[in-house]
């Protein structure tokens, strides 16, 4: 299935360059920048299923490009799944549009109709969590590419993917400019023969909701009394990705009446005795667990831990044996060093806000070069002396 969506977005990218004539029959369908109007950005990502870090970075961008830019100069929508989890978290001027998880079609619209597209999910280009997934931001990228309209991946993580999946990236993406959220995305992206520049992840932006007094009150309405240590644990279930797409899945769900483990329609999270028996002992083992400990199931907990030099003390991995032992230890250890800790956190977090800074400022200058770009291309091709149907230069 997720070969056939790949053969799909093939066609829909090829199509895209029709977007424009066909506007004529079918308004809305097309638009690009001109002087004088507002910069219509897209924001593109896993958004509206109650994902938090999803959800989260989404916000953040969208409040750094209006402090990037005024008012009057652009126009910002965001895709989700659902608008009404989404509603209260943007101002009334951001636009939300609603798409499916059979996206293609909903995606062609949103990016014809759009001039900048700006890829949001943290996971842009991996395989660990759904291949459907990387295929909506090589869609999105392609059709930008193919109607010669910006794209920006902004910070993005590079992993594992499936080698049709590497294809598809290195195809649809090569005009995309990406900054990473660390350097081995960005040697992972260099090697699929992609550009970009290795910044941090987009929600360091992004301010809480509610002050730290008021956390501070909301915590101890539920009993604390102000001196014990909290902890914090945020568990998920890293065995039931990747989520694959799956017709047999589906008849039989609806032959039966069972549905058990669909994500929606015929997306299924993966399942099996084996995999719900890790799961198991993972919860019981990560029981005495501690948020500065990491129990990671790919790269993205990998990286980070590395950049604060605690990857050798407090990084683990869900299939590692006797887990529950190793956070014990890490636990008394942190616990230990938490004065250390705290302070090299806050170093750390005000270096990644200063990191989101530049990478604002090489977002904004990205996306008016590109429109410079294009202008310049139109008013040398009216004289001439360029070449028709293309940028002179996109990044």
């Amino acid at each position: 299935m997720d070969h056939l969506l790949y053969y799909l977005i093939n066609i829909i990218v090829a199509a895209s360059r029709l977007a424009k004539p066909l506007s004529a029959l079918w308004p809305g369908l097309y638009d690009e920048w001109a002087p004088g109007k507002k910069r219509k950005i897209l924001l593109v990502g896993y958004n509206g299923a109650r994902n938090t870090g999803s959800d989260v970075r989404v916000i953040a961008i969208a409040r750094q490009l209006k402090e990037l830019f005024d008012p009057d100069e652009i126009k910002i929508t965001v895709m989700t799944l659902d608008p009404s989890t989404m509603e209260g978290y943007f101002d009334e001027d951001v636009e939300l549009l609603k798409f499916s998880t059979l996206f293609p079609i909903d995606l062609f619209r949103a990016c014809s109709s759009h001039h900048v597209a700006i890829l949001c999910e943290g996971s842009t280009l991996k395989s660990t969590f759904a291949n459907a997934l990387t295929l909506f931001h090589c869609e999105a990228a392609g059709i930008m590419a193919a109607q010669h309209k910006p794209c920006i991946a902004y910070g993005s993580e590079v992993g594992y993917m499936e080698p049709f999946l590497e294809k598809a990236a290195a195809k649809f993406c090569r005009q995309t400019y990406f900054i990473t959220r660390t350097e081995d995305s960005l040697t992972a992206l260099k090697k699929l023969g992609l550009d970009g520049y290795a910044g941090t992840d987009a929600a360091w932006f992004y301010d809480g909701a509610i002050s730290e007094a008021e956390a501070d009150r909301l915590l101890r309405e539920q009993g604390w009394d102000g001196k014990k240590p909290l902890l914090g644990i945020a568990v998920i279930n890293p065995f039931c990705w990747p989520v694959r797409a799956s017709l047999t899945k589906w008849l039989k769900g609806f032959v039966t009446g069972d549905f058990s483990g669909q994500y929606d329609k015929w997306y299924f999270f993966s399942d099996s005795p084996e995999r719900r028996e890790a799961f198991e002992h993972y919860l019981q083992e990560v029981a005495a667990g501690c948020p500065i400990v990491a129990v990671s199931m790919d790269e993205r907990l990998d990286n980070i831990m590395k950049e604060l030099s605690w990857d050798r003390k407090y990084l683990f991995h869900t299939t590692d044996e006797s887990l529950g032992e190793k956070i014990d230890a890490a636990l008394e250890k942190s616990y230990t060093d938490r004065e250390t800790i705290q302070k090299q956190t806050r170093r750390q977090v005000a270096a990644y806000r200063a990191e989101i800074a530049r990478m604002g400022e090489l977002m904004k200058r990205k996306i008016l070069s590109s429109e410079r770009a294009k202008e310049c291309n139109r008013d040398l091709i009216s004289t001439g002396r360029g070449e028709t149907g293309g940028l002179l230069t996109h990044n």
